[in-house]
């Protein structure tokens, strides 16, 4: 028995569809769809061609192994959204692996930051500066909720004149990247952890500090809807508690 009726069940999960919604697509029933998920049957080649074609998705790949929530979102080529060109001034700064030791020290450095790779920034709105970040660490990950280390995280900047950032987010001093809900006080910003082991850090506000807001991620990470909507709530939570102080 493939893995095909695990990837339907994943593919149905990730974009929202209930087995009869699922079904309707593909001239099928509901209960065909259970029968999949469930590995009592198998769908005929030609429903296997119209739900991979449907979904953009390689048959190969639908058949014999289990697709990332990326593959299923169409969103692998990352690689596609990096500009490669010289153009410097196109895209957002992508601040790679290799690049965040010096990041925080070198943040203002122009020589530094031509240095860095640009890419697409798939969403959000045109006006706001964004950058991508790669999530080392575990400050943003807690009992299977958060951000997975070496996730991408999309950020936008805050305007701290205009918004008060009790959000998840990111504030970049001279010497560390902090990571965590941002609470912000009169000439500071208070940064928590979502992993409760690890400290709080707190940021004194001037101009060389960076403060950010994340707005999304691109992860390999495979994951449920249940899975995804326990995270949500979970960083509900925290954000609920936050806003109540």
């Amino acid at each position: 028995m493939s893995v095909l009726g695990i990837n339907i069940k994943k593919i149905r999960s990730v974009k929202g569809l209930n087995q009869t919604d699922f079904a309707n697509l593909f001239g099928l029933t509901r209960a065909n769809i259970g029968s999949y998920e469930e590995l009592r049957a198998e769908p005929k080649i030609d429903t296997i061609i119209k739900i991979a074609t449907y979904y953009k998705l390689p048959i190969d790949k639908l058949v014999r192994k289990e697709l990332t929530v990326n593959e299923i979102s169409n969103f692998t080529a990352l690689n596609e959204l990096v500009i490669q060109n010289t153009n410097k001034k196109e895209g957002s700064l992508y601040v790679t692996k290799e690049f965040l030791e010096e990041y925080p020290s070198k943040k203002q450095d122009k020589f530094f930051l031509n240095q860095i790779p640009r890419i697409i920034f798939p969403f959000g709105s045109p006006k706001t500066e964004k950058r991508v970040l790669f999530n080392d660490g575990n400050q943003l990950f807690f009992n299977n909720s958060g951000f997975l280390h070496g996730d991408l995280l999309f950020m936008e900047k805050i305007n701290l004149t205009k918004n008060k950032p009790d959000c998840l987010g990111v504030v970049v001093d001279s010497e560390f990247i902090y990571k965590g809900v941002l609470e912000l006080e009169e000439s500071s910003i208070t940064i928590t952890p979502l992993n409760p082991n690890l400290p709080k850090g707190t940021v004194a506000l001037n101009k060389k500090t960076e403060v950010w807001k994340i707005v999304g991620k691109y992860s390999s990470e495979v994951i449920s809807n249940t899975s995804m909507t326990t995270k949500l709530a979970v960083l509900q939570k925290k954000l609920d508690k936050v806003e109540n102080k």
